[in-house]
């Protein structure tokens, strides 16, 4: 549809590289056309769909003064036009969402260290914090810092100052902050709360071998955990997109 093209071809421009000078040189002298109005592409490939909520009001309008036999036509008009807006604003909100996180990885690839290409984090980037690994008594074992993307977790350790100064010394790597220690897969675990604001990951299919059957990380209150716990194990907003597109799909 001509909406999700045109967000699509606006997140594409906010994240591409600036490889293609022509192109950019194009851009720049369309943009100071009298024509365009200064105007960025994006900006005036989203101006048809921005119109679709005049056209409710003036379909409003018209039901106010049509006769009873075309009431129902134009009310139909009107859910069609709603749910075709609301699936747009939601299409833009997960766009944004993707451009956000490709720059995200852009980030991740100069301060996390061992983490290869990145190209198993593929959906998107939803939150990063500290926290702490715990033992099986909830007792603090090392302070780690997380990366949540909707299917993992990416969870690194800060690199030591000390480390860093050896490094820099070196010229290698000096921009790093972290290193990553683990990459958590989110549907091979059962995800639950724990007791001392900690959150358990327990491996649904661990066979012979104990290792990362049962982790636990922990956070400093239980807001703190009670957030991260919801981002991780929240499939709302996928669910009400896939709803939304089914309707306007049957349009």
């Amino acid at each position: 549809a001509y909406e999700i093209s045109a967000c699509l071809v606006g997140s594409e421009m906010c994240i591409r590289d600036r490889s293609n000078k022509s192109f950019d040189k194009f851009l720049q002298t369309a943009s100071r056309n009298p024509r365009c109005r200064q105007l960025p592409l994006e900006s005036m490939l989203i101006m048809p769909v921005q119109r679709i909520p005049r056209y409710v009001l003036l379909l409003k309008e018209l039901q106010k003064v049509s006769p009873i036999e075309q009431q129902k036509s134009i009310t139909d008009a009107i859910k069609s036009l709603d749910m075709l807006l609301s699936f747009f604003n939601e299409s833009t909100r997960m766009i944004s969402e993707r451009s956000n996180s490709v720059k995200k990885l852009s980030v991740l690839r100069s301060t996390v260290s061992g983490v290869g290409d990145l190209q198993a984090f593929q959906t998107n980037f939803k939150k990063e914090g500290d926290a702490k690994l715990l033992n099986e008594n909830c007792q603090p074992k090392k302070s780690i810092y997380i990366f949540l993307f909707e299917d993992s977790l990416l969870v690194a350790k800060p690199i030591s100052k000390s480390k860093n100064i050896i490094m820099k010394a070196r010229k290698k790597f000096s921009s790093f902050k972290f290193s990553a220690t683990q990459v958590i897969w989110l549907e091979d675990y059962t995800i639950i709360k724990g007791a001392s604001s900690s959150i358990r990951f327990v491996k649904k299919y661990a066979g012979k071998s104990k290792k990362n059957s049962l982790l636990i990380y922990g956070w400093e209150n239980s807001a703190l955990r009670d957030s991260w716990f919801d981002s991780i194990k929240n499939k709302k907003d996928v669910m009400e997109y896939e709803k939304l597109r089914s309707s306007v799909n049957s349009l």
